[in-house]
């Protein structure tokens, strides 16, 4: 999982933080210093430099993860199976339940499929409550919502890796309606510069389209 939180917490689990600690993957090298084990000495690199070096790991432990579903009434857009909410739902409990698994601590907001909140409303709300550093994955078509961008660029600023998971409920319109090839060419085009806006934003961006099982999403990962 491509997921990973900078902030230690004080127990050990699953997870390798880029922080260095007791784990299993390598970090990086260091001089040694009096009172290093010896099992991490790195001999090559002895052999190499005549200086004696030791392998620093990646520290193992749990963290927090923070899924924010959009489920605005404009997230019905589609068939009564095929729409960004019912695909969005379906995708927040799978990585959930992974990311419990996995034995890290997960929460989850929601609301029912109505009304309009934009995000910087909802993460300007839930922003107190989120550990430092710890990753933010939004599930969201992300359409008929100008606060997207701001939203994120905050987040990011606060020290939070942000994914955005995001529906193509352009497509998923065209699931029930017909929609001038001009129009969806336009429409699309739109969609893809609200995209490149997000991971300007510093945010992963993952396009999702109603064809595409959520694994094969998931390593559609793009970072600007």
């Amino acid at each position: 999982a491509f997921l990973r939180s900078r902030t230690p917490k004080m127990y050990t689990g699953a997870t390798t933080l880029r922080t260095p600690g007791q784990g299993s993957e390598f970090y990086s090298l260091r001089e040694y210093v009096p009172g290093d084990p010896s099992k991490n000495s790195n001999w090559k690199a002895f052999a190499r430099t005549g200086e004696l070096m030791v392998n620093e790991k990646c520290r193992d432990a749990v963290t927090d993860l923070y899924l924010l579903l959009d489920s605005r009434d404009i997230s019905r857009i589609g068939t009564v199976l095929k729409n960004p909410l019912e695909m969005g739902t379906v995708s927040a409990a799978s990585l959930a339940a992974f990311f419990l698994k996995r034995t890290d601590s997960v929460a989850l907001a929601g609301v029912s499929p109505k009304g309009a909140m934009p995000l910087q409303a909802v993460t300007n709300s839930l922003s107190g409550r989120f550990s430092r550093g710890s990753p933010v994955f939004v599930i969201s078509s992300c359409e008929g919502d100008g606060t997207v961008p701001a939203a994120v660029r905050d987040l990011v600023g606060r020290g939070h890796e942000v994914t955005v998971l995001s529906p193509s409920s352009i497509d998923f319109e065209r699931l029930v309606s017909r929609i001038p090839r001009m129009s969806y060419e336009v429409l699309k085009l739109e969609r893809q510069n609200r995209l490149t806006t997000l991971a300007g934003s510093g945010a992963q961006v993952i396009d999702w389209m109603p064809d595409m099982d959520l694994s094969q999403a998931l390593m559609q990962v793009r970072g600007y």
